[in-house]
């Protein structure tokens, strides 16, 4: 078995850095693991920042479908995000029609 990367040093730093962007992570306090469901919402939170034309998410670019998509991948609870990487990829295709 595989066991996760766990966080564990640099948290000041990495604070500070999460605040520039706006990534906030479950993981990111205390010493919890960065499991997949972990890295689908760093995903989805970098294309959020991305696909909006201002830093207060007011200006979304994106379709009504994708926002949806970006709004499962960052859910508050973990286990309401997608399960990983691949199926929020396909979800994100099927919400661009592709």
């Amino acid at each position: 078995m595989v066991r996760p990367y766990v966080v564990e040093a640099e948290r000041e730093q990495a604070r500070q850095s999460r605040r520039r962007l706006a990534l906030v992570l479950a993981a990111d306090f205390g010493s919890a693991a960065i499991d997949s469901r972990t890295t689908v919402h760093a995903l989805g939170r970098t294309a959020r920042l991305l696909l909006d034309a201002g830093d207060e998410e007011r200006a979304w670019r994106g379709t009504a479908a994708r926002l949806g998509v970006l709004e499962r991948a960052t859910h508050p609870d973990p286990r309401e995000r997608f399960a990983g990487v691949r199926e929020f990829a396909d979800a994100w295709l099927r919400a661009a029609g592709a």
